[in-house]
């Protein structure tokens, strides 16, 4: 193996293993490449000038972009409808279906956004930081938030104040969703099921927490596309930031998933410096066209400068070297012709 260029990539060895059975070459059958999910947005703020920071989106670029939506016969779905789809339930197909969701509860929301969803007859919904409504002049009350339901949309639970919630204890992150799913339904009248995960931090405790108390789904800040059975509290979204114009918005929804399986560790898992990542990735991929990133978030990706094949089994075996953040965001990207395809995983240091 040749010496690694710097410590501060990923080392991927794709080597033997017993593990690739046939009947798993035989699940696949190739299809992945044509299976189709549903894509979610995530917004955070609607502004009406130059946007002050990467998560405020102009309301003219943000017009462009539902009309766009809009020209291409795309469906919003609420999400009760949207976890339908993923769970099995839905009758109908999922081509043109799309989940439009905001972070944080701005007020930008009703007086910017709303006008342009009724506009083209779509439907929302905004993950609120439930102690934060009403107590500043940036976020809605809960009156517009009960506006906002009578139109149609929904509002959900994105914490109780925001924190990371894989830095606290187990005792102050079961209290996040206990009072956050506690002033929604006393303020709206509808129960918490459904959340974003404030900075797209989680770990293993935060999914067995939402499990008990019985949320359906949760959203991540990953990319790609939403699949029938997917892990209901790893749901992918694609963050449209203030320097996204139309072009990179279509984009966006051009990718579809690059399928893993038998991941280890699992996403959300504290791993130390030198961890050892495997994986199993479809079998065949053409070894040119696959791309390997990490970074502190997965819209910022490092790319790995060196990586092996064994052309006989899929198996991955990733190494973060050297990182010095808290957060390691790994991002797989895979291209054939104009098809993208994109896998990415959360891990925290120890």
């Amino acid at each position: 193996m040749a010496r690694l260029n710097s410590a501060r990539i990923i080392t991927i060895c794709l080597l033997a293993h017993s593990g690739a059975s046939t009947s798993h070459s035989q699940r696949e059958k190739d299809t992945w490449q044509d299976r189709s999910g549903i894509p979610v947005l995530c917004y955070h703020s609607i502004v009406a000038g130059q946007p002050k920071d990467p998560y405020s989106v102009n309301q003219v670029e943000f017009y462009k972009q539902m009309k766009w939506l809009s020209d291409q016969q795309y469906e919003t779905l609420t999400l009760g409808q949207f976890h339908a789809y993923i769970s099995g339930a839905a009758t109908s197909e999922a081509r043109k279906k799309i989940l439009i969701t905001f972070d944080d509860g701005k007020k930008s929301y009703i007086s910017r956004a709303l006008p342009i969803l009724k506009q083209f007859r779509f439907i929302s919904t905004n993950f609120v930081i439930a102690r934060a409504m009403g107590r500043h002049p940036a976020m809605m009350n809960w009156n517009q938030g009960k506006f906002a339901i009578s139109q149609g949309h929904e509002i959900q639970s994105h914490s109780y104040s925001h924190p990371r919630l894989a830095e606290l204890t187990d005792f102050k992150q079961k209290s996040q969703f206990e009072l956050s799913g506690k002033m929604i339904v006393e303020k709206t009248g509808f129960k918490s099921q459904h959340m974003a995960y404030p900075f797209g931090v989680f770990n293993l405790k935060t999914l067995q927490y939402l499990k008990q108390h019985n949320y359906l789904t949760a959203f991540t800040v990953f990319p790609g596309e939403n699949l029938v059975n997917d892990n209901p509290y790893l749901l992918r979204r694609y963050m449209v930031l203030s320097n996204h114009n139309l072009g990179d918005f279509q984009s966006k929804l051009l990718y579809k998933n690059l399928p893993v399986y038998k991941i280890q560790p699992k996403s959300g898992s504290i791993i130390k410096n030198n961890q050892l990542i495997e994986m199993i990735l479809p079998r065949n991929l053409i070894q040119k066209n696959l791309k390997v990133f990490h970074g502190k978030r997965a819209s910022i990706k490092i790319p790995a400068k060196t990586y092996y094949e064994d052309s006989k089994t899929g198996i991955f075996r990733l190494q973060l070297k050297n990182i010095r953040t808290r957060y390691r965001v790994v991002v797989i990207e895979y291209q054939v012709g104009e098809r993208k395809f994109i896998f990415s995983n959360l891990y925290r240091l120890y």
